[in-house]
């Protein structure tokens, strides 16, 4: 299994009142890519991966506690070229 560099969007700069310092943040929906690629024998089949997806949600006030989210992501095995 091999993980390549993530690609994020572009943030911006945020500041929470009482806080000396600047956040990157995202708003609205957020795309992030993540390239995977699985070296397996052939005639394998599927493969399946659970990730977990962790976040944190904030606005000009105030900042929730950090989150995750847990996901199932099964690869199938691809037809020979």
């Amino acid at each position: 299994m091999e993980v390549g560099p993530v690609e994020y969007p572009p943030t911006q700069l945020l500041r929470v009142e009482g806080l000396d310092e600047q956040f990157h943040v995202h708003e609205g929906l957020v795309e992030v890519q993540v390239p995977i690629a699985a070296n397996v024998p052939p005639g394998l089949g599927s493969i399946d991966l659970k990730i977990t997806v962790r976040y944190q949600t904030c606005s000009e006030s105030e900042c929730l506690p950090p989150a995750g989210l847990t996901l199932d992501l099964r690869l199938d095995e691809a037809a020979p070229a």
